[in-house]
């Protein structure tokens, strides 16, 4: 795997977190060859990344590519270039160490709020219809996968409809166990991908 940066700091970070990698710091992902993994910060070198994208669409590279500050649009942008890999350059070790193992397996990987923004601004549009189509759950519970959806905490939904926290609890893991899901990210991918 390569390593691409300027930021000394950021270098430093990385080769600590994987010292159990074999790893090569490059000065230029120009001489980067088909079937190489390269982390790339793109911070401190957004110019040279975007260059080499544009001139080698088809590197066969795959980019880890990380970000000081990951947002959706960046995403979306450097993902649309065939990008593996896109998140924060400061993540936890255990998390970049999983971004990179995910691209090692030939999979994508991307921050967990990138995912949740997609399939909340893809689903949106039509989450009424879809809600109400849904007859395994009760009107309740409808609302309350609404409100979930909306990305509202258990107490924000316990206020919003004026009952106890306890029973948002009860509620959820009743819609959890009728849709046959076990967290809020799938039930969004429930709701979304319908």
């Amino acid at each position: 795997m390569e390593i691409f940066t300027k930021d000394i700091n950021i270098l430093n970070r990385w080769r600590d977190i994987l010292q159990d990698y074999e790893i090569k710091v490059v000065d230029s992902i120009v001489k980067s060859k088909n079937g190489k993994i390269v982390l790339l910060d793109l911070s401190s070198c957004p110019k040279e990344f975007f260059s080499f994208i544009k001139n080698n669409p088809s590197s066969g590279i795959d980019f880890i590519v990380l970000d000081s500050k990951p947002d959706i649009n960046m995403a979306n942008l450097v993902l649309s270039f065939g990008v593996k890999a896109y998140g924060n350059s400061f993540m936890l070790p255990v998390h970049l160490i999983s971004c990179i193992e995910t691209v090692k397996s030939g999979q994508i990987w991307v921050y967990p709020e990138f995912i949740c923004n997609l399939l909340q601004n893809e689903s949106k549009k039509d989450r009424s219809d879809v809600l109400t189509e849904c007859s395994l759950i009760t009107e309740r519970e409808k609302e309350i996968v609404s409100l979930v959806l909306d990305g509202l905490t258990n107490m924000a939904i316990a206020e919003k409809l004026d009952i106890s926290l306890r029973t948002v609890k009860v509620h959820i893991s009743n819609i959890f166990q009728k849709l046959n899901v076990s967290s809020r990210l799938e039930l969004m991918a429930y709701f979304y991908s319908t």
